[in-house]
């Protein structure tokens, strides 16, 4: 199916309420949501040799029974043959790597940047708020890029301590000791019991579906009124009489 039950952002603080009514059975639920179909959307893209490099909720669209599809591929990028990197500074600045924001200084950046954006997006997921945003929706990109680069995240009080530590490691700031690809990913107390073949055969059943009135039902989108450019007289002139 196509993407018509909406972008995964606008189902974000109802998903939360969902899965977070009981922390006991949060590992369950993690396992049959988006995440698992985000990890095994990555696995491909960087199988076939690419980078996504613009994860987020608002590229992840949910087809009529709830399964998420992954679009937007407008960043994605095969790395240069000679260094196997990539080097622009591409994505949205909650979203960034330290190497994705430090690439013309350390070398480029690798497949490794998708993995952090992914911790990025299981965070957003379970808190409905980015891991490295301040207090006010008021600061500029630079004062997240300093919290990117020192790996500075807030964890709630009650956050079950299996998704703090893949969290932590996602987050790790020293390039090395990362989780930065699917192999250890899935090997995290957060994935490691999960059906992947029951992922990729969207057997899993998530826990929203969206209801919608028609097949072309937009309304889980935004609106977003295309901006239009006020006409001159002049430019009027030729389709007179058209």
């Amino acid at each position: 199916g196509g993407g018509g039950g909406g972008a995964l952002a606008t189902a974000v603080p109802e998903l939360r309420q969902h899965v977070m009514e009981a922390l006991g059975e949060l590992r369950a639920e993690l396992e049959d949501v988006y995440d698992t179909i985000c990890e095994s959307a990555l696995e491909h893209i960087h199988a076939k040799g690419f980078v996504y490099r613009d994860l987020k909720p608002e590229n992840i669209v949910l087809d009529e029974d709830g399964h998420a599809r992954l679009v937007d591929f407008g960043f994605c990028r095969r790395p240069d043959p000679g260094t196997g990197r990539c080097a622009s500074s591409v994505g949205t600045p909650a979203y960034q790597s330290p190497e994705l924001l430090n690439g013309k200084f350390t070398g480029g950046y690798g497949a490794a940047v998708d993995w952090w954006a992914f911790g990025c997006l299981v965070y957003e997921m379970l808190l409905s708020r980015t891991p490295f945003e301040g207090k006010t929706r008021k600061e500029t990109p630079y004062q997240i890029y300093a919290r990117v680069l020192k790996g500075k995240v807030n964890f709630p009080r009650r956050f079950p301590g299996y998704l703090k530590e893949t969290l932590k490691a996602l987050f790790e700031v020293d390039y090395e000791k990362r989780f930065k690809d699917a192999q250890s990913v899935k090997s995290t107390p957060m994935l490691n019991r999960t059906d992947w073949k029951a992922v990729i055969e969207c057997r899993l059943i998530p826990p929203f579906v969206p209801e919608l009135l028609l097949e072309a039902d937009s309304h889980y989108f935004d609106e977003c009124p295309l901006p239009r450019t006020a006409q001159l007289p002049d430019d009027q002139a030729i389709f007179e009489g058209f």
